[in-house]
């Protein structure tokens, strides 16, 4: 069985797009003695930086994505690195960042990874740790969305003493959160818990209502897939409560999808059938395709116990159909690369032949089966 999803951190408040704030005033000594168009477009770069924050917290990475390649040919101008040298990198590097983070909430890891890898040099480059552990963070999520944990691991475990030492605690509170995220994925469950709980009394420590409801949404994932379904039951109603009450749409969808699972297994299919969809339509307008592919394969599973294997294989063809797309934006990573995503998400494949070999379409199983060979 596959594992329950987990929530990752996209809140702009946490890891993902630290940098400089025009409005602090932080150029404004300069800004008398440098020439007024360089300073007008710095200005108008950081804001778009901001719009674009906006607009991925709203749903719409693409847009999101837009305005930050806007920003991005903006702050590299020669004109603006020679006026605000330190402004300008510092800019770069947080539009690298933001879009390496909108490119892989998209599914595209490998423009996410190749984002990422301009960012963190330029962070270094100019001190700045906060960044530096944001862009740690952002290439270990990645790399645990291709199903690489070793690898992602790493990353955090980079970028969680960085926030300590800086007194970042919503930083920590993020890294915590993914590290938790990447031991539950092997499986080391105490480990997940520990860092889950952390994570969860610093979001509360903070008031940050949506790292509460990622914090509870991953305890209650855990313990489920511990066999104890009753307080999986109650974190994800706390966390469903939660989600809601902030406006988080992304742990709303992965919390009723969650939730969807135990009405599944308490055999209560219609209510089952309500969240997933709720789920479904969430995902689709955050244009998250892996999670959209990942409530299309429950729905299938649960219209294979109601014995409707028509629709079963509606369900698991769309979401093969979505799979593919994604590892087509994945064929220029490196084998291996490719072959940790296709392991993770495998499940789905073998659940869509071994429907479409009961039904007698020997031939279409053995071509889905196919398709996990990377080549």
């Amino acid at each position: 069985m596959r594992h329950i999803s987990l929530l990752g951190v996209i809140a702009a408040s946490s890891l993902l797009f630290y940098g400089f704030n025009l409005a602090s005033g932080a150029i404004a000594p300069v800004l008398a003695q440098t020439p007024t168009d360089a300073a007008g477009q710095v200005e108008q770069a950081a804001d778009l930086l901001e719009l674009g924050i906006d607009q991925f917290n709203q749903g719409d990475p693409q847009l999101a994505i837009a305005t930050w390649q806007t920003a991005l040919s903006v702050f590299r101008q020669p004109s603006l690195r020679t006026a605000f040298p330190q402004e300008s990198l510092q800019g770069e590097a947080r539009a690298l960042n933001s879009l390496g983070t909108a490119h892989r909430s998209l599914g595209q890891f490998q423009q996410a990874i190749a984002f990422l890898e301009q960012a963190l040099p330029l962070y270094q480059q100019l001190g700045n740790r906060r960044g530096e552990a944001s862009v740690l963070g952002n290439l270990g999520t990645t790399y645990r969305n291709l199903g690489q944990f070793q690898q992602a691991t790493r990353f955090f475990e980079q970028a969680l003493p960085i926030f300590q030492q800086i007194g970042d605690r919503q930083g920590e509170a993020g890294v915590l959160t993914s590290l938790g995220n990447t031991y539950y994925d092997q499986r080391y469950f105490q480990r997940a818990i520990e860092a889950h709980q952390q994570a969860l009394t610093l979001y509360r420590q903070l008031g940050d209502r949506r790292g509460e409801s990622t914090a509870l949404t991953n305890l209650a994932a855990v313990y489920l897939n511990l066999k104890q379904p009753e307080q999986a039951s109650e974190l994800f109603q706390q966390a469903l409560s939660v989600a809601q009450q902030a406006g988080h749409l992304q742990a709303e969808a992965t919390i009723s999808s969650n939730l969807g699972v135990i009405y599944s297994t308490l055999n209560q299919p219609e209510q089952a059938v309500e969240l997933y969809q709720r789920s479904l339509q969430i995902y689709r307008q955050l244009g998250d395709r892996q999670g959209e592919a990942d409530v299309l394969y429950r729905l299938g599973n649960l219209t294979v116990q109601q014995d409707q294997p028509s629709d079963a294989l509606r369900y698991y063809a769309e979401a093969v159909n979505i799979l593919e797309t994604i590892r087509n934006d994945l064929r220029g990573l490196p084998v291996q690369q490719q072959r940790s995503f296709v392991s993770s998400v495998a499940t789905t494949y073998q659940a869509y032949a071994e429907l479409l070999q009961q039904q007698g379409q020997s031939a279409e199983s053995q071509r889905i089966l196919d398709l996990l060979q990377v080549r």
